[in-house]
């Protein structure tokens, strides 16, 4: 049977906020409860791994270029385009080859 209920997003995300707030309202749709999350940044479905690279990983890779440690990590559940921000495409390269 198809409903036709819109999706529901169970993220808020603002420019100003460094925090995201998840809800999960498909379970619970009491919006008193809600998880706060401090975070650096959020990159959106349709942002492109260069901006993510330019704003995060630009200064590690020269920083380890004059010598220092450095490292980029990429850490979350499976599915979730780990190795494609990676790796990349031939029309949007991923970290590395951006490095």
């Amino acid at each position: 049977q198809q409903h036709n209920h819109p999706p529901l997003c169970a993220w808020e995300i603002s420019p100003d906020d460094p925090n995201v707030i998840y809800q999960n309202r498909s379970t619970d749709p009491d919006p008193s409860r809600k998880s706060a999350y401090a975070v650096d940044r959020v990159y959106g479905p349709r942002s492109r791994t260069s901006n993510l690279y330019s704003d995060s990983v630009r200064d590690v890779v020269r920083s380890a270029m004059e010598g220092y440690h450095g490292s980029v990590f990429a850490y979350g559940q499976t599915s979730t385009g780990k190795t494609y921000t990676m790796t990349g495409t031939p029309n949007d390269p991923g970290v590395v080859p951006l490095a």
